[in-house]
């Protein structure tokens, strides 16, 4: 017989199996085994399940999003670079011209200069050869991660610091809860939300949603409404 509770934990093992690679092996491990012990007992509920996807999700938030900042730092340095390698000088010379005035190259595919200044020869190379970039761009991000320690680091401190901005705007909201008994059960919900946004099958929570849902309920409890 399935699980009562298959699908959840199906998704709890799809995102373990999916863990950024700069996550600590011990909490991986962790992960795993939770969700193995989640798998052996039937009876356990579905609050208990989410109560320990959220203390796994909360864990590895700095580094999923430590690294993610970091890879997009670099893949798109790295596109770049191969594009630029690969194109023809006389396309590669009108694409620099545009990106030279404080533009990117996402930003001259999307403007009018991308027909103006190319022919449809041109555009066809140019695409081509940025689908060929990319695809060569994970396989040299990885060795580059390795390299840029430092940079990781301030990176991990960046989001460290937002993550405990983010629990103490929890914890802000929790204490609005516990004083306004008419607006309680509401607070509560709005919480429960921002707490699933660290499951780790779900987008993290963002702190300036957080924030916003602190200073509207001050202005409610002021308001006496």
């Amino acid at each position: 017989m399935s699980h009562p509770h298959h699908y959840l934990l199906e998704e709890f093992q799809i995102a373990i199996r999916l863990f950024e690679p700069t996550i600590p092996i011990e909490i991986k491990e962790e992960a795993q085994q939770l969700h193995d012990q989640y798998v052996a007992d039937p009876s356990v509920s579905r609050e208990t399940i989410k109560q320990g996807m959220y203390e796994i999700g909360v864990k590895t938030f700095v580094d999923r999003n430590a690294y993610h900042a970091l890879i997009d730092e670099i893949a798109g340095q790295k596109r770049d670079e191969l594009v630029f390698q690969k194109l023809p000088a006389e396309v590669a010379d009108r694409v620099k011209a545009f990106i030279g005035q404080g533009h990117t190259l996402d930003d001259f595919l999307y403007s009018k200069n991308f027909e103006e200044k190319l022919s449809v020869e041109d555009r066809v190379v140019l695409e081509g050869v940025i689908l060929d970039a990319k695809a060569q761009v994970p396989a040299l991000v990885q060795s580059i991660v390795e390299e840029q320690k430092d940079r990781y680091a301030d990176l991990q401190a960046k989001w460290e610091e937002q993550k405990q901005e983010i629990l103490q705007a929890l914890e802000q909201l929790e204490g609005l809860e516990k004083q306004n008994e008419k607006w309680g059960a509401e607070i509560v919900t709005q919480i429960d939300q921002f707490k699933e946004g660290f499951l780790v099958t779900e987008p993290d929570p963002k702190l300036y949603d957080v924030k916003q849902a602190v200073e509207y309920w001050k202005g409610v409890m002021e308001e006496g409404r």
